[in-house]
């Protein structure tokens, strides 16, 4: 189910310097307008403020890396995306994990299924 408006982070998020929205604010936005019916606010916000907050960690330590930061930066980056992409898959945010959730990745054929819902209509008319 895709939400139209995606609920407020319970916790800070970092904004960028012009007041837009961060990596993270934009994950968590992408996340619960992106139709992933299998998520529920209830039960799963905690874990989705989890990877948005490791991925404006991401934004931070990349910046410092590229300012100069030496090798612990680099496998201190490293290390958060792993775990970044693990925390994904576990939401369900890879095709794999979509298919083993059951299908949740299927298109929905919006006029097919108005079709033959009428034509169900018909038949019993």
């Amino acid at each position: 189910m895709q939400l139209a408006e995606p609920p407020k982070p319970h916790r800070f998020l970092v904004h960028g310097a012009d007041g837009s929205q961060g990596p993270g604010e934009r994950l968590w936005h992408d996340i619960w307008t992106s139709g992933a019916g299998w998520l529920r606010y209830e039960t799963d916000s905690e874990m989705v403020m989890l990877v948005c907050e490791q991925t404006d960690e991401r934004a931070i330590l990349r910046l410092r890396l590229l300012n100069g930061g030496d090798w612990r930066d680099r496998a201190q980056l490293r290390a958060l995306e792993k775990l970044i992409a693990q925390n994904l898959s576990a939401l369900g945010f890879t095709p794999t994990d979509r298919a083993r959730l059951g299908g949740a990745n299927q298109p929905v054929d919006e006029l097919a299924e108005f079709r033959r819902k009428m034509a169900e209509k018909r038949a019993t008319a």
